[in-house]
């Protein structure tokens, strides 16, 4: 952190409400900080993983950063973590209650206040930035929590203007109509996350009780523009769904466009459960119940997305292979999609294991490529769900040859590879052989390989491909780059020069054109040069014709 944004308050100059926070249970010693200006931008404060640091405010709050800030003191607090990538930093806020607060109504205040202070600073990284919200301390502080929805309306809206493009993750409440009418409407696209809290069962996302998410589906169908960006609710652990029925019916149901919509855990109704697939979204993710429709149901379903991450739960259900077989010939009917992820759960007892026997998922696997063949912009598909009881890798042979002359498809994902059934790889290297633009991963998302054989075939068709990018490509500088392909990756392989030479004949060409003409220009060259050398004669008199140069190539 910037040395001159933090000055030390010395202990000798604490206030009476700052000597509180020396009763605290939890601290050994108190080092409070103050900013000496105000920072511009969330990126001037730096988080030491390592420890905290409490910085004070002139409300009597304090924002504990980076360490343990979510358990520094035994106080109400709201906690929230901000993540950019792969780093994680902690953030609390505090609220110091001095003996005349006994409600928490100028605690929640000053802790709504600096609160809305801390999210709205602006982050230059916001495009990758997770803002994550949710209620945690010791028992104490729980038994009392702060509501959310101290956050004043105005204050929210403010919080979102000033990282429009940062995802806010919100796993605790309740949200007010107010605040939920700022949620559904911004100007903007909208990345935002109704969830639950994994540090305790008594967190996660709601709204008020008499609301249900009414003002929220209000607000939205309401919305202007109609796209808003992307909504994600998921509560896997809790039975208590935020949304009512009939409100999360609404919200299914609008004419609403989504960048991505993630649905889990919440549709109870049996009407509702397949409404989340025909969403107009660009991507989709969202778990189904089979128990609760009938299979063919599927056969008039409008999937409208392109990007399908699709968790069918099968529980309870004993006629799985009819549900999967209709599904994947809708998906054929459909023939529009571009990627595919598809999960089946199928928590079975070992005794019920034989429900999924070899032959019902040989007839699967032929329904799955049927459909797979049925999309021919599909580029990625992934069967890599290692919980399904649903194993497509005895019949990884098949796929592979069901998806050879696949022309669309870059990426399969399986959980493995059968070593025990194919330990030459024999299976991959006749797919490589014959479809040279995929690329088959693991469930790590690591390229499936022998270690040398198979690397020199991905290496080959990298090449292949590349070639033929370059034939389509009249802008670039072809020549040169054909030219240093030839002396360089394809310098010691016939095959690879054979085959840039053939995709690439207009450029083959130039080379022998050009080599016409330099041998042209050394014949005329060497003519006149033999010209000036020879004696003064009368030609006539001479009986020498001139030599003819022949030319070689």
């Amino acid at each position: 952190m910037n040395e001159a944004l933090l000055e030390l308050i010395p202990v000798d100059q604490f206030t009476e409400h700052q000597e509180k926070m020396l009763e605290l249970e939890m601290c050994d010693s108190v080092k409070l900080y103050r900013f000496s200006r105000e920072p511009s931008s969330l990126n001037e404060v730096s988080f030491d993983s390592n420890k905290s640091i409490s910085i004070w405010r002139d409300n009597g709050t304090v924002i504990c950063l980076g360490g343990e800030a979510h358990d520094k003191y035994c106080e109400r607090c709201i906690c929230f973590d901000i993540s950019h990538g792969e780093i994680t930093r902690q953030v609390a806020i505090y609220g110091i209650a001095d003996d005349y607060d006994e409600e928490y109504t100028q605690s929640d205040a000053g802790m709504a206040e600096t609160t809305a202070f801390f999210w709205s600073l602006k982050d230059l990284e916001a495009d990758i930035s997770i803002l994550e919200i949710f209620i945690h301390g010791s028992e104490d502080q729980i038994s009392s929590p702060f509501s959310l929805k101290a956050l004043q309306p105005h204050q929210l809206a403010s919080i979102l203007d000033a990282n429009p493009t940062r995802t806010f993750d919100i796993r605790c409440g309740p949200l007010t109509p107010k605040q939920s009418k700022i949620l559904a409407t911004p100007p903007y696209p909208l990345k935002l996350k109704f969830g639950e809290s994994l540090v305790t069962n008594e967190d996660q996302f709601r709204f008020q009780k008499k609301d249900k998410g009414r003002a929220f589906v209000d607000a939205l169908e309401k919305r202007q523009p109609l796209f808003f960006g992307s909504l994600s609710i998921d509560l896997s652990i809790s039975d208590e769904i935020p949304f009512g029925p009939n409100e999360l019916k609404r919200l299914l149901e609008l004419d609403i466009s989504y960048d991505k919509l993630a649905i889990a855990n919440v549709i109870r109704d049996n009407k509702s459960v397949l409404l989340p697939l025909s969403v107009k979204a660009n991507s989709l993710e969202c778990k189904i119940e089979a128990q609760r429709f009938q299979a063919n149901d599927f056969n008039s379903l409008n999937i409208v997305t392109r990007d399908l991450r699709l968790m069918i739960d099968l529980v309870n259900v004993t006629d799985w292979e009819m549900y999967l077989t209709l599904f994947f010939n809708r998906v054929a009917v459909l023939g529009h999609f571009q990627k595919l992820n598809l999960l089946f759960d199928c928590r079975r007892s070992y005794e019920e294991t034989q429900l999924f026997e070899f032959e019902k998922v040989a007839s699967i696997t032929k329904a799955l490529l049927h459909a797979v063949n049925s999309n021919p912009k599909l580029s990625h598909l992934d069967l890599s769900d290692e919980s399904s009881k649903i194993d497509f890798i005895p019949h990884l042979k098949d796929i592979f040859e069901g998806i050879e002359a696949h022309k669309g498809l870059r990426f399969l994902v399986v959980e493995s590879y059968p070593c025990t059934d194919d330990p030459d790889y024999s299976w991959l290297k006749r797919l490589l052989s014959r479809n040279r633009t995929i690329t088959v991963l693991d469930d790590t998302g690591t390229i499936l390989s022998d270690g040398s054989t198979i690397d020199e075939l991905y290496s080959l068709n990298r090449f292949y491909n590349g070639s033929e990018a370059l034939s389509k490509d009249s802008a670039s500088p072809r020549r040169e780059l054909v030219t240093k392909a030839l002396l360089e990756s394809a310098s010691k392989c016939f095959q690879r020069s054979a085959l840039l030479l053939f995709r690439l004949t207009d450029v083959l060409c130039e080379f022998l054109q050009d080599d016409d003409s330099n041998q042209d220009e050394g014949i005329a060259s060497q003519t006149v040069s033999e010209a000036t050398e020879l004696p003064d004669s009368n030609p006539c008199e001479s009986t020498e014709t001139a030599p003819k140069k022949m030319r070689t190539s």
